[in-house]
C-alpha cells in the first residue's frame, strides 16, 4: 500500500533576555536544563531571518545561550521548528481501496435477491394475533 507522507509542524518560541553581538540568552522555550541539552542539535531561527543554534544551557530553569549568524534585536523572537510524522486515520480510506475492501468483506446473505418464497417464510415466523 502506497501512502503519502504526512507531517505535523510545531513551533517552539522563546524571547531573548540578554543580547551581546551574535550571542543571546533565550528564555521561555524550555522549562529545564535537560530539555535544552536534548534539543541542542536542532536549528533555531528568528522572526527577522537570523539562523542559529544552542550553545549551552544557563542555570536549571530552561535558559540557554544561543549563537546566531548576525546581531539580534531586542524585539526579535526565537523559534525552533519540530516535525512529527502523522499517520492517516482509519476513517479516511482512499477511494482506490474501496472496491478491494468491498470484495474482501462481502456478506453473501446481503446479496441474495428478495423472492416471494422468502416473504412467506418471514410471515410464518411472526406470531399470529
Amino acid at each position: 500500500i502506497n501512502a503519502e507522507y504526512m507531517g505535523k509542524k510545531v513551533l517552539l518560541s522563546g524571547a531573548p533576555v540578554r543580547i551581546h553581538k551574535r550571542q543571546a540568552v533565550v528564555r521561555f522555550m524550555f522549562f529545564n536544563e535537560k530539555d535544552v541539552n536534548w534539543f541542542k542539535p536542532v536549528q533555531l531561527h528568528t522572526r527577522f531571518g537570523q539562523v542559529g543554534h544552542i550553545k549551552e544551557p544557563v542555570g536549571t530553569h530552561g535558559y540557554m545561550k544561543c549563537q546566531f549568524t548576525n546581531t539580534l534585536r531586542s524585539e526579535d523572537a526565537v523559534y525552533m521548528a519540530l516535525y512529527k510524522r502523522v499517520y492517516p486515520k482509519w476513517t479516511t480510506i482512499p477511494s482506490s481501496w474501496i472496491p478491494t475492501i468491498e470484495q474482501q468483506f462481502r456478506v453473501p446473505s446481503l446479496e441474495m435477491k428478495h423472492t416471494p418464497e422468502m416473504e412467506e417464510d418471514e410471515n410464518s415466523m411472526q406470531p399470529n394475533e
